[in-house]
């Protein structure tokens, strides 16, 4: 097996990822490395974002202890690192239950569905040379129609509850889905035309031709879409879908 006798000219993951592809492809049947490849993508994804969301949840929570002069997560773990992690395992052991006049199916459907276009956008986004799972020639397309069908779960949620605040917080969702879309959308359209693609992992061989980062060529659009990018993800102060000291939790009521 070349890919492992020769770890040493393995550079990174990506090198790695296509040698065992290769030797799959010479020793396997044809089907193999396109299965492979989507296993290993699929991987890849979900422990970036595992690893992702407990480090940057766990950061957030220790600097808003400073700045609220307080000491933040210090018990489970070294620093409390494992924190994020008790945390989740005590929501997923508690209590499932069901009001009775709510739409069960559709209820129950809504928690399931928000969490897939979170993921299925990281296909399009390149982790390395030749380490993309989907290279799709519309790729910033992509990734806001991913980000527009997110708004649809919220929807479902907040109409099935059976709730008036659950209700008011899909309703805003939707509302500020059209809000933020147009200056989100004209942010990345300037990338676009700078570049002259919408494939992601040509953007990246474009910055890494001319040795430059479009942040510095656009600092207008990325603020643009900062803005934008907070009100998608419903953090403060444009939490409005789901303010606790209006409508409860909203959606999540």
């Amino acid at each position: 097996m070349v890919f492992l006798a020769e770890w040493w000219d393995l550079r990174d993951l990506g090198n790695a990822v296509g040698a065992l592809l290769e030797w799959l492809g010479d020793h396997g049947p044809d089907w193999l490395p396109y299965t492979a490849s989507a296993i290993v993508g699929a991987i890849t994804i979900l422990v970036f974002l595992l690893v992702s969301l407990l480090m940057v949840a766990w950061l957030e929570r220790r600097l808003l202890g400073r700045i609220q002069a307080r000491m933040g997560p210090n018990r489970v773990g070294p620093w409390g690192l494992f924190q994020s992690i008790a945390d989740a395992i005590k929501m997923l052991t508690k209590e499932a239950i069901t009001s009775a006049n709510v739409d069960r199916w559709v209820f129950w459907l809504a928690p399931l569905l928000v969490a897939i276009p979170a993921v299925v956008v990281f296909a399009v986004l390149p982790f390395s040379e030749g380490m993309i799972l989907a290279d799709l020639n519309v790729g910033v397309l992509f990734v806001v129609a991913i980000g527009s069908v997110a708004a649809i779960p919220i929807f479902m949620a907040g109409w099935s509850s059976n709730n008036k605040f659950s209700l008011l917080g899909a309703m805003r969702e939707m509302a500020m889905l059209i809000s933020y879309e147009i200056p989100l959308v004209l942010a990345l359209l300037g990338v676009v035309i700078f570049t002259n693609t919408m494939r992601m992992s040509g953007i990246v061989a474009w910055q890494d031709e001319h040795n430059t980062w479009l942040i510095f060529l656009q600092p207008l659009a990325v603020l643009i879409y900062f803005i934008a990018g907070a009100v998608e993800i419903n953090r403060t102060p444009t939490d409005i879908a789901e303010a606790e000291s209006e409508i409860v939790a909203g959606y999540h009521t």
